[in-house]
């Protein structure tokens, strides 16, 4: 059924025991077109946020490493997207790992980490994911050619602070849905 909380968030849960695997989807209506200019990208704001959040939550919950790893020596994989108006990320664990992956989400969206590192961090998986492919990061010189002064993740100029407003302005739980399975 679908579930909308005290805390706005909606929640969409379904029983399925004829699979053993515990499956959560976390979607939230940001992108890349809430973004100024709006244009495709992967490396402004929406991206770095994305990227921050799979680095796992701030304080070492859930272990330092990134999410991603995190879910894999669950047994479960851990994939995402970025679209115009969409970030979401699934993790798939085998069923007896559910708990723990609870665990680790809520950590990670709670308590995402903000700070001056945990920028850095996001930018640096912006960077690999552009060298394995996954990313298209623009240079800076593409930008000035085509007129866009709008910031980006590898401009350095996204600090604490902006990050801050932008993850409590699109990730507030009225602007969430968590789909269980």
């Amino acid at each position: 059924g679908w579930y909308r909380l005290r805390n706005e968030l909606t929640a969409v849960i379904r029983e399925r025991h004829s699979v053993p695997l515990g499956v959560v989807e976390v979607a939230g209506g940001v992108g890349w077109a809430n973004e100024s200019g709006g244009l495709v990208k992967t490396d402004g704001m929406a991206g770095l946020v994305r990227e921050i959040l799979m680095s796992g939550p701030a304080g070492g919950k859930g272990g330092s490493s990134p999410l991603e790893t995190a879910i894999a020596r669950l047994g479960g994989r851990l994939t995402s997207r970025l679209e115009a108006r969409v970030s979401s990320m699934l993790e798939v664990v085998p069923a007896e790992s559910y708990a723990e992956l609870i665990g680790m989400l809520e950590g990670t969206f709670l308590e995402p980490d903000l700070s001056a590192g945990g920028i850095d961090r996001g930018r640096l998986r912006l960077k690999l994911r552009e060298r394995e492919g996954q990313s298209s990061l623009r240079s800076a010189e593409a930008d000035r050619v085509r007129g866009r002064t709008d910031l980006t993740a590898e401009s350095g100029q996204f600090t604490p602070e902006l990050v801050a407003a932008f993850y409590r302005r699109f990730y507030h739980p009225r602007n969430i849905v968590v789909t269980v399975v």
